[in-house]
């Protein structure tokens, strides 16, 4: 698709304007099979076919702060992946501000989706699809790998995604991500969907924060809370989220639905040699 041809997006930065012309330029002569997992002209493909494919296929999603960007803007990484039997997949998906979270990362697990129905056609596996994204795109793709609802809900093996490459990716976008201000596809500030906008939030179901008595005055270190809740309550790490350690008590994001039972394990076990209250902190930010 002619980027002329897509919808008007929001007005580029200075930057955005020489990154725009960069990108374009380096994908010149460059062009895949287009195909569509939905209506909208932003929910498409470029499928660029391996003249010898070993199967493996790498879905690419591109940045542009979640408001600006195409997938003609990648293309340029097909020819060097192809060459080494990769199929090359660039990813189109609905932009804000007229599309807020979670609607960009629905986009993305729906390409997935498409991709693992369709990719047979185009000399890739769908058991071996890897995801990666540049930007606001490597957030896409770590929501994707990290997170498991989606692929259950599009009847997809657990092992859908089989890696992620994000690219000077954005893992956090809450209020200690270091962020100038809030980003425009979150939307205005308000009760906070199910659906978590952080990879490092875990699986992206919802989550529960506990506190623990013990921090850094009792030397406690992320490690020793992790090694606690997977070894105690059988909880996978990657089910975890952040961690942060003070000097008195420390908060562990884990899933709502095992808090209960977190909690009982970390009460029947020491930390660091000793006791530790814990429960569920009802005052943390949200």
């Amino acid at each position: 698709m002619r980027i002329e041809d897509y919808p008007a997006q929001e007005p580029l930065s200075a930057l955005g304007r020489a990154y725009d012309e960069k990108a374009r330029a380096a994908a010149t002569g460059i062009a895949g099979v287009e195909e569509a997992y939905g209506d909208d002209p932003y929910q498409r493909l470029s499928i660029h076919r391996a003249p010898r494919p070993s199967g493996d296929v790498l879905v690419f999603f591109h940045g542009g702060g979640w408001t600006n960007g195409y997938k003609e803007w990648m293309e340029f990484m097909a020819p060097a992946l192809t060459a080494r039997g990769v199929t090359f997949v660039s990813a189109g998906y609905r932009l804000a501000p007229q599309h807020l979270f979670p609607v960009c990362v629905d986009d993305a697990a729906r390409a997935v989706a498409w991709l693992h129905g369709h990719i047979g056609a185009h000399g890739g596996e769908p058991g071996r699809v890897f995801v990666g994204g540049h930007s606001a795109g490597g957030h896409l793709a770590a929501l994707l790998a990290v997170a498991r609802a989606w692929r259950a809900d599009r009847h997809l093996p657990a092992d859908a995604v089989r890696g992620c490459l994000p690219v000077s990716g954005v893992y956090r976008v809450d209020a200690q991500s270091g962020l100038s201000m809030r980003p425009r596809f979150l939307g205005p500030a308000g009760p906070r969907d199910k659906r978590r906008e952080r990879p490092d939030a875990g699986t992206g179901e919802e989550i529960a924060m506990l506190l623990v008595g013990a921090g850094r005055e009792a030397g406690i270190r992320p490690g020793d809370l992790v090694g606690a809740i997977t070894g105690e309550a059988g909880i996978n790490s990657r089910e975890l989220g952040a961690i942060q350690i003070a000097d008195r008590f420390s908060l562990v994001e884990v899933p709502a639905a095992r808090a209960e039972e977190i909690i009982a394990a970390l009460k029947a076990t020491t930390i660091r040699g000793r006791k530790v209250p814990v429960r569920r902190d009802r005052d943390a930010a949200r």
